[in-house]
């Protein structure tokens, strides 16, 4: 269904956006501790890559459902459509 190639990349862009996700993880500060970081530039660019992460991967789940998009049949399809467009809408809440 997918060509090679575009798998190749979409499990890139999985495995960069899981790792972004995990560094914006880490470094976020602790506001209830310091409500004073949401005021800093650190805290809007760990969140521009969070979200950037975030788009990774959702373009990487797609790749990973055309992988097995034959072998999980519909249902597969119904999962994979609910968890794609479920985690956009979830996004407001790690912003």
């Amino acid at each position: 269904m997918f060509s090679e190639n575009y798998t190749r990349w979409s499990g890139l862009a999985l495995l960069v956006g899981g790792i972004l996700l995990a560094i914006t993880v880490i470094l976020t500060p602790n506001v209830f501790a310091t409500p004073n970081a949401l005021a800093t530039t650190s805290w809007a660019i760990l969140h521009v890559i969070m979200g950037i992460g975030l788009l990774l991967i959702l373009f990487g789940l797609v790749g990973w459902y055309g992988r097995q998009a034959d072998t999980i049949g519909g249902v597969g399809l119904v999962g994979s459509s609910c968890s794609s467009s479920a985690r956009p809408c979830s996004w407001p809440v790690h912003f």
